[in-house]
């Protein structure tokens, strides 16, 4: 029988994550140098919620042995040390945020699944906080986190534990070998494996799975440093846009009204300055506002949106004639896959190589497309979005919150996307208002997730209650994983009833052991 820890009290307050002295662990699946939306939102997560001084928190990242870091690592980095890596993420996060790093690093014992292109946990990482210091964890993909876990539950452990759910692992399972299947049982896992580690689940989007007590925000945001390209895009345009109007005037009265316009929409498309927005990597002055046309970056895995990538430009040549050139930055097992791909479809596709998306070198490209389908919340578009780009995105639940934005061209068709993309290639993007901005900032992203993590009242585990969301999580399946794990065709209302079962008979036995462990307290 698990014991549970004698500090973690019940939570009553709604208003708990705002309270000073919390004690904050984030929990994720990846760490710097390998730049993954897993390795940077989280670590962007930690320096934010320590700009509270009275805010105690620990980043949880794993350390691998150094043939795995040689395995995963880019640029030949390795590290003999925790300590060394750690000394690395910090200079990377303050030179990224100009934030001090006010967040303490700890290391649990990680190993690289090459086949599943994920680091995995090794033992009880709950280990890494000590039960006095107890208090919020946040599970950062919380399914990878504990699907070999065989420690203490986190509910057990810790007052308040909220997930965050990464990346559609479904999409990522239907891609292999009797895919389907492997979807099928995978969503049951993931209902479990949430149900018994998290109070709450966040998804960024709708585009995963149900899971058990879930609701849906996106709470990342980006760099500063984007955000800072995007300032000077928008001062950039605003200038040259009052020199063609200098070239047009007709009066000294239109001229003067014109220089007024020109100042008040500034004044509203350029936040104040801010230290937080300050450009804080060096980049040259623009020659021009776009130097460069076309690109997409990305690891290279199929499932990641070359799929798409290539289908879309393909069809937009065959339709049109046109053969649009298209830089792609990224490295990646399919590689050499998709390579031979694009050269048998003759798309005028140039492959780059890996880098990263705040390099100068990006920031003169004027059209960012990610067909991608795959993703929750691609963070490489809502960084092309902070820096004026504009997007092309299908229209799918993993984009809606771009749909806010003026710079965002959303399509349902191949026949849309190629008017998108004609319409990209002739104008430039609208700056971006100072609200678009904040939107877009980290600060922003930290008071979203403050607001949508925090416990209400009528929720059942607070009251000690408990939800069998297992059955109503898989019939949100889609009809055909379900019908697929039965092995035959689809059937009306089945729905893998034994598994099904089995999970809830589990999930009761738990529930009976705590109040048995409550009882005996």
């Amino acid at each position: 029988m698990e014991q549970k820890n004698p500090i973690a009290k019940p939570l009553m307050n709604s208003h708990y994550l705002r309270e000073p002295g919390r004690k904050i662990a984030i929990y994720t699946t990846a760490a710097l140098p390998w730049l993954t939306g897993t390795s940077v939102n989280p670590l962007l997560r930690a320096a934010y919620l320590a700009v509270d001084p009275s805010r105690q928190v620990t980043l949880v990242i794993p350390w691998l042995a150094r043939s795995d870091q040689e395995l995963l690592f880019p640029h030949n980095k390795t590290f003999d040390l925790p300590g060394e890596q750690e000394a690395f993420v910090r200079e990377w996060i303050e030179l990224r945020t100009g934030l001090p790093c006010r967040f303490r690093i700890c290391f649990y014992a990680g190993v690289y699944a090459p086949e599943k292109g994920s680091i995995l946990p090794l033992g009880d990482i709950t280990t890494c906080i000590s039960d006095t210091d107890a208090d919020v964890a946040v599970l950062e993909e919380p399914e990878h986190l504990t699907w070999y876990h065989h420690g203490r539950r986190f509910t057990s452990k810790f007052r308040l534990v909220v997930g965050v759910v990464h990346t559609n692992y479904l999409d990522y399972a239907r891609r292999e070998s009797n895919g389907r299947a492997k979807a099928a049982a995978l969503a049951l896992v993931n209902v479990w494996v949430c149900r018994v580690h998290c109070h709450l689940v966040i998804k960024l989007s709708d585009a995963v799975q149900s899971l058990p007590r879930q609701r849906t925000l996106f709470v990342h945001g980006v760099s500063p440093s984007f955000l800072a390209v995007g300032r000077r895009i928008a001062q950039a345009v605003l200038a040259r846009s009052a020199a063609a109007a200098d070239g047009t005037r007709e009066s000294e009265e239109s001229s003067a009204k014109s220089e007024d316009n020109l100042s008040s929409s500034t004044t509203s498309l350029v936040p104040p300055p801010n230290p937080l927005l300050s450009p804080l990597i060096p980049s040259p002055p623009f020659s021009s506002i776009w130097e460069r046309e076309v690109y997409f970056i990305g690891k290279v895995l199929w499932a990641k949106g070359y799929t798409e990538l290539l289908d879309r430009f393909s069809e937009h040549r065959c339709r049109t004639g046109h053969n649009i050139p298209v830089d792609v930055y990224g490295s990646g097992p399919d590689l050499a896959a998709v390579q031979a791909r694009a050269s048998s479809l003759d798309l005028a596709m140039s492959f780059q190589g890996p880098c990263d998306h705040a390099n100068p070198r990006i920031q003169s490209y004027r059209i960012f497309v990610n067909p991608s389908l795959s993703d929750v919340v691609a963070t490489t578009s809502a960084e092309a979005i902070a820096m004026g780009k504009w997007l092309i995105c299908v229209r799918h639940p993993s984009n809606a919150f771009f749909s806010q934005f003026p710079n965002c061209l959303l399509y349902d068709t191949s026949e849309q996307f190629s008017e998108a993309l004609e319409k990209a290639l002739k104008e430039d993007p609208e700056p971006l208002s100072d609200w678009h901005l904040y939107c877009l900032t980290w600060q922003a992203a930290t008071e979203r997730f403050l607001d949508v993590a925090e416990p209400h009242g009528d929720d059942e585990w607070l009251l000690g209650g408990g939800e069998r969301d297992v059955a109503a999580a898989a019939a949100a399946l889609d009809r055909d994983l379900i019908a697929e794990v039965g092995g035959g065709e689809e059937e009306e209302g089945r729905v893998d009833e034994h598994v099904l079962r089995e999970v809830e008979e589990e999930l009761e036995k738990e529930e009976e052991e705590e109040e048995e462990e409550e009882g005996e307290e």
